[in-house]
């Protein structure tokens, strides 16, 4: 992470090379687009990602993250697009798509209540309650950290959202008794 001179070029030519990567980190790597996310989403190593690490990558949208998550075969379990400014809703709910265990999306000024909503309902839904209209593929209930840091767009109404669903096994700190 932090290779600023870091191309997109280079990337598609590790994606190409890498057979059985598990980690991925390319944060602060910003000159990196969409074209990296397609090149990874692309290779052997889509389907095999536990962890993906793609923070500060300020030219990266919605449609590369969703593309890149959609390809994962269900292993992936932690991610961070911190100060991803572009990414909005729809990244949101291609994360809550995955049985995730730690997500970052802090510093997102286009995230809203509604979205995040979405996504914490699929995370807190083990049972599968949900109808699948409401949700893809559906996460697990096994989201354990959830940072959300700097993000101007959500409001004090997604509280409730937070309060309603158990996040981990335990009561969250700084949570009211019963509700976690």
């Amino acid at each position: 992470s932090g290779c600023t001179a870091l191309s997109d070029g280079v990337c598609r030519a590790l994606a190409k090379a890498a057979k059985r990567l598990t980690y991925l980190d390319l944060s602060r790597c910003g000159l990196l687009t969409d074209r990296t996310l397609r090149a990874w989403a692309q290779s052997a190593n889509a389907r095999q990602f536990r962890t993906l690490k793609l923070a500060e990558l300020p030219k990266i949208t919605d449609m590369g993250v969703t593309e890149l998550l959609e390809m994962n075969g269900g292993t992936l379990r932690s991610v961070s697009f911190a100060e991803c400014a572009r990414l909005s809703g729809p990244s949101c709910l291609a994360v809550a798509s995955h049985s995730l265990e730690d997500v970052d999306l802090s510093g997102w000024p286009r995230l809203d209540d509604d979205a995040l909503s979405t996504m914490i309902a699929m995370c807190g839904d083990p049972d599968h309650k949900l109808k699948a209209s409401d949700h893809r593929s559906g996460g697990k209930g096994q989201l354990k950290s959830l940072v959300l840091r700097d993000s101007p767009g959500l409001t004090d109404g997604i509280s409730r959202a937070l309060l309603e669903v158990k996040v981990g096994q335990g009561r969250q700190e700084g949570a009211p008794e019963g509700h976690g």
